[in-house]
């Protein structure tokens, strides 16, 4: 019978908030073992599915680099697991750009030279 509307199907997997920072809130769970940065970051971006870009240049002013290895193994929300790798490099921070749908990984002193607001990860 075509005269009948179409049933929509239910999309599958987990449903997602609308907004990168609501995003952050997602519950996920990571066991990282020697991974580096790159891949622990590109990871959360993957659960959350929002895209992540480390401003590389912005680390090496610090003096930290995209393979510093990271060991955690918990589980909780995107930021808690941001903040749990991040408390351990002084300055690095996030920077949340929803225009763009994505999240930039860099360092204080950067962000306020590029006039960017940095995203608290702490609770």
């Amino acid at each position: 019978d075509f005269s009948v509307a179409a049933v929509k199907p239910k999309p599958r997997g987990k449903q997602l908030p609308a907004t990168v920072v609501a995003r952050l809130g997602v519950k996920i769970e990571v066991d990282f073992r020697r991974t580096p940065l790159q891949d622990a970051v590109d990871f959360i971006g993957e659960e959350i599915q929002v895209p992540f870009e480390i401003d590389g240049d912005a680390l090496k002013l610090s003096g930290y680099t995209k393979n510093m290895p990271q060991t955690i193994a918990r589980a909780g929300s995107a930021k808690s697991v941001l903040h749990e790798i991040m408390k351990k490099y002084k300055g690095m921070v996030i920077v949340v750009d929803e225009g763009k749908k994505q999240i930039t990984l860099m360092t204080q002193p950067v962000a306020e030279k590029m006039g960017l607001k940095p995203f608290p990860v702490a609770d």
